[in-house]
């Protein structure tokens, strides 16, 4: 029993992987679209939609892994949605 308490100390925090990659590749690839493809500007600024849509379509295609800069992108979208333009007084 003491060996097995020496291991379980030693090793340490391992958490979990969320499968982000996955999730933009399949579920949320059509949320990303709608929600970031339509727009020029994202809470103010302004987006290059050359380069995002250049992100999103090398992602699934196995080109370059951009699942956290997307995940930053579609979840500040979907903040926007639900609550910026009430936070300025807009419907």
């Amino acid at each position: 029993m003491r060996l097995q308490t020496v291991a379980v100390q030693t090793e340490g925090d391992r958490g979990f992987t969320v499968p982000m990659g996955d999730w933009l590749r399949g579920p949320l690839r059509e949320m990303f679209e709608d929600l970031l493809y339509s727009r020029d500007l994202l809470m103010g600024l302004e987006i290059n939609q050359k380069a995002m849509r250049q992100a999103f379509q090398e992602h699934p295609e196995g080109r370059s892994n951009r699942e956290w800069s997307l995940w930053i992108f579609l979840s500040l979208a979907l903040w926007e949605h639900t609550h910026y333009k009430k936070w300025l007084g807009g419907s």
